[in-house]
C-alpha cells in the first residue's frame, strides 16, 4: 500500500511502515520517488 498523506490513519489501524525494498520487483521500477509515497504493510496472523 502506498499512501502519500494518509500514513498515520494507516498506521492507527495496523499498518506499518516499510521501504520501498520490500515492494514486489515490478512495482519497486514503477515506484514514483519524487511523490515520496510512504509504503505500508499489514502483518496477517
Amino acid at each position: 500500500l502506498l499512501s502519500a498523506r494518509a500514513g498515520q490513519w494507516f498506521a492507527e489501524r495496523g499498518f506499518v511502515e516499510t521501504g520501498v525494498h520490500d515492494l514486489p520487483p515490478q512495482r519497486q521500477q514503477m515506484y514514483n520517488y519524487r511523490r515520496r509515497s510512504k509504503v505500508f504493510v499489514k502483518p496477517l496472523g
